[in-house]
């Protein structure tokens, strides 16, 4: 009888062993998402039974994997997260964090230049911020937006109203990325040295908290910057380290930025461009996500390097269109 009780208590404790070990790798990923977000992404897809998930587990699966999603680029990811979830719209787990699967929708809107929708999704995501956190994140991309618009004024006094509360309140992270953000602005009108200057804040405060996604960005950005300046000391210094992490991180994005800055400073060494080189540049000038990041290579380095590219088409007046994406549209959840 004592045997037979054992093995009934047994057979009732493996489900919630199961629901532990799941859980467990659930938080190890997410332990990951500032310091290695791919590693977030491997350790999420090492789950194999998520037929077995609750409901609560298979959206908090997916909240971390969007937000591993977009320091790596992989907006297939994102996108197919997306598509998933919102299924689940009406969930607690869901209204509860409303806010950043709208902030999801509106960052994969502004990759893929849905701008108006991105603009939306991000207005509404305000609207349901439940802290100051989010609301300084949420300003830094409607910021954004608005310079994926070219509406620079409109993106600077964002940025430095959300960096003012940022200072105020401490938050070194959304510091270092508006930083980054205004050196963008910069660079896009042609303020080089400006621009450079705020990459260099941006890179010391993604360093301060090891940020691994910002670190990248931020040096690439300033490599950008001295190959513009002719400051080929700095690069010299510069490069290694940047080439090392970037090589490491899955953005092909970022990994193909990288290579035509490169090439453009090895042929300003004396290094000759051969066919091959060339055709890799221009396979990497596909992998280029951001309309601004390809305007700015086919503007300052491929007419130097005399490559032949399509200029970049923006497509910013299209409408996103998704069954889910209506609720987004209406804006209209009941949290209580």
């Amino acid at each position: 009888m004592k045997t037979l009780i054992y093995f009934v208590f047994l057979f009732s404790a493996i489900p919630s062993l199961a629901n532990s070990i799941v859980e467990n790798k659930i938080t190890e990923a997410e332990d990951y998402l500032t310091v290695n977000p791919a590693q977030t992404l491997t350790l999420l897809e090492s789950i194999y039974d998520k037929e077995n998930f609750s409901d609560e587990q298979f959206i908090r699966w997916h909240l971390i994997r969007m937000r591993a999603a977009v320091p790596t680029n992989q907006l297939d990811k994102l996108s197919e997260s997306l598509e998933t979830v919102f299924h689940l719209k009406q969930h607690p787990y869901f209204k509860a964090h409303l806010t950043s699967f709208l902030s999801g929708t509106g960052i994969y809107l502004r990759k893929k230049q849905f701008l108006a929708d991105a603009q939306k999704s991000l207005e509404c995501a305000y609207k349901y911020a439940q802290n100051e956190k989010q609301r300084l994140t949420l300003t830094n991309s409607l910021a954004l937006v608005a310079r994926q618009q070219s509406d620079y004024d409109s993106a600077r006094l964002l940025y430095k109203k959300a960096r003012a509360l940022a200072v105020e309140t401490n938050r070194e992270s959304i510091i270092a990325m508006i930083d980054n953000n205004l050196g963008m602005i910069e660079f896009d009108v042609g303020n080089i040295k400006e621009a450079e200057a705020y990459y260099r804040q941006a890179l010391k405060g993604y360093q301060l908290i090891d940020k691994r996604s910002g670190i990248v960005t931020a040096s690439i950005n300033l490599l950008f910057s001295f190959l513009l300046q002719d400051k080929f000391l700095d690069y010299q210094r510069l490069y290694s380290p940047t080439a090392t992490l970037t090589l490491a991180f899955p953005n092909q994005s970022k990994q193909s930025l990288l290579y035509w800055i490169h090439q453009r400073y090895l042929q300003l060494q004396g290094g000759k461009i051969t066919s091959q080189t060339i055709q890799k540049l221009k396979e990497a000038y596909t992998n280029l996500e951001d309309i601004k990041v390809k305007t700015h290579i086919y503007k300052y380095i491929a007419e130097s390097m005399n490559i032949s590219l399509q200029a970049p088409k923006n497509k910013a007046n299209q409408e996103f269109n998704r069954p889910w994406f209506v609720a987004v549209k209406q804006c209209d959840w009941v949290l209580n």
